[in-house]
């Protein structure tokens, strides 16, 4: 234990007496060696707050390096997760209190067989709202209806009966024997009208936070997810 204690202090005093030797030499004629013998004996001597300010005013650059890299490595997997959702049912709603997104997206999986899939999910829109006399859309929710399915942005619209038959006439809807096979269209009955079902069911009310009945429901003539689409529509006429 002496041994190894004056081996030691032999060993630091040589680090102190180099560190001498060094201090006496012009900063540019030193090694990266020596540069870093000669750092580590001056944070030595330093109190915290000391070492503290020469680690800010020496390595700030490599600190803000380390955090920008950390804040890359996690923005790159966050667009990569993001990159891999995929919306399998689109719902635009009109005159929505708020939908219970939750409970919507674990029925529609559940329905598509891909309940077990955290990659697909339901995308609906809640800002569509009707005029006062509820025969029409207002007017900044006429012109960003139009503009998404015009995108192809909506598959399936819910909406009050008042509103249906004009955005049917303009070719809106698409033909519900596309969609359904005969057996089904022929159970339904008074349900469906023309290419819209009427929905009486409370807790699709619910579900989607409206206040209007029937609701209205219809599948975009151009939608993009007809499959799923099919399925719940077939649900709601069980």
């Amino acid at each position: 234990m002496r041994i190894e204690l004056e081996d030691e202090n032999k060993k630091k005093q040589q680090e102190e007496h180099t560190c001498q030797q060094l201090s006496q030499k012009h900063e540019s004629d030193l090694t990266k060696k020596e540069k870093r013998l000669l750092e580590k004996e001056k944070l030595k001597v330093m109190d915290w707050k000391g070492k503290l300010q020469y680690i800010w005013m020496y390595y700030k650059v490599w600190i803000f390096a380390a955090i920008g890299i950390v804040f890359l490595a996690f923005g790159i997997r966050s667009w990569i997760e993001n990159a891999r959702i995929k919306t399998f049912l689109s719902i635009a709603v009109v005159d929505s209190a708020g939908a219970d997104y939750e409970t919507v997206q674990e029925n529609l999986k559940e329905l598509s067989g891909i309940d077990q899939d955290p990659y697909q999910k339901v995308d609906i829109t809640e800002t569509l709202v009707s005029n006062e006399d509820g025969t029409q859309l207002d007017t900044y929710s006429q012109v960003a209806f139009v503009t998404k399915v015009q995108a192809q942005a909506f598959d399936v619209v819910l909406m009050p009966e008042t509103l249906c038959s004009s955005f049917e006439k303009e070719g809106y809807f698409m033909d519900l024997d596309q969609l359904l096979d005969q057996d089904t269209l022929q159970a339904a009955g008074q349900k469906v009208q023309g290419n819209h079902i009427l929905v009486l069911n409370q807790n699709l009310k619910e579900q989607f936070g409206v206040e209007y009945e029937p609701v209205c429901v219809a599948v975009l003539v151009n939608a993009q997810n007809t499959e799923a689409a099919s399925k719940w529509l077939k649900q709601l006429l069980m």
